[in-house]
């Protein structure tokens, strides 16, 4: 028996929901390996777990973002859909750069996580105004639009005050919490 197409939907929606969350708790132990890395370097042992925890991070990123590049194709918005891959690209380079200061410190620049900070800003601030446009979520995805466009005004200016990287960190847990109502809320509305 084939199954709707409906149905096929709502499992999409589902199993990136369920990515998301792995995506968010893979994030604090790839931050605390981070700080240790940074600060007193890694055994070989920790650095090749640090790999792959990365390559794990990326995997499920990537099955989480689907549902948003779903989510703008079931609504025809295409600047929700095509800023998913940009965001998705983004993250795909800055796990490749991570991998590769993993195995080659001297490799680091201060200037690529300027750079780095101030796309993944740009690049937020435009998913939240994407984001605001879908209209199957009413009010849910104008919260979470503009809780982005902050996020991504806050990474933007990191690099310039301290002060917005703790901004930041408070934005990315009410951001991944939003961002996972979506995907469960558009699951049970959008086919």
């Amino acid at each position: 028996m084939k199954q709707k197409k409906g149905s096929e939907t709502v499992k999409e929606f589902r199993k990136s929901f369920w990515a998301g969350i792995i995506t968010f708790i893979l994030v604090f132990p790839l931050a605390i390996l981070e700080f240790y890395r940074v600060r007193q370097g890694l055994s070989t042992n920790i650095t090749i777990l640090a790999f792959f925890a990365n390559l794990l991070y990326l995997g499920t990123y990537y099955l989480f973002i689907k549902g948003y590049i779903l989510l703008g194709e079931k609504t025809k918005n295409t600047l929700l859909s095509k800023t998913s891959y940009g965001l998705l690209l983004i993250e795909a380079l800055t796990v490749l750069y991570t991998l590769i200061i993993l195995f080659l410190p001297q490799a680091e620049k201060e200037l690529f996580v300027t750079v780095e900070l101030a796309i993944v800003g740009i690049g937020l601030v435009i998913f939240g105004i994407a984001l605001q446009r879908v209209k199957n979520l009413g009010s849910l995805a104008k919260v979470g639009g503009i809780f982005q466009i902050l996020a991504g005004i806050s990474y933007f200016l990191t690099p310039a005050m301290q002060l917005f990287s703790f901004i930041s960190l408070f934005l990315f847990m009410i951001n991944s919490v939003l961002e996972l109502v979506i995907l469960h809320v558009a699951g049970k509305k959008i086919k």
